[in-house]
C-alpha cells in the first residue's frame, strides 16, 4: 500500500499572520501537482523558502519489519 506524506516547518515568516492560510496554499500547491501527475517534492512558502516535502511512499503499515517486497529495507 502507497502513504500520502507531508511534512511543512511552520517556524517560518510566512507562517507568522496566518499558519492556516499558508497551509491552505500549500495543500492547493500539492493538489496541483498530484493533478499533474507529480509523485512528490519539496515544499516551498508564500516567501520561497523552502519549508517542506511531500510524497507518496510506500506504506510501512503492511510491512511490520520493514522491507520492500524483494526484501531490500526501506529507507
Amino acid at each position: 500500500m502507497t502513504s500520502f506524506v507531508m511534512t511543512v516547518a511552520l517556524g517560518g515568516a510566512a507562517f507568522e499572520e496566518s499558519p492556516v492560510e499558508e497551509l491552505q496554499i500549500l495543500l492547493a500547491k500539492v493538489s496541483h501537482c498530484l493533478g499533474e501527475g507529480s509523485s512528490g517534492g519539496t515544499l516551498r512558502d508564500s516567501n520561497g523558502n523552502t519549508c517542506g516535502a511531500w510524497g507518496l511512499e510506500p506504506s510501512l503499515a503492511d510491512d511490520p519489519d520493514g522491507h520492500h517486497e524483494d526484501g531490500s529495507p526501506h529507507e
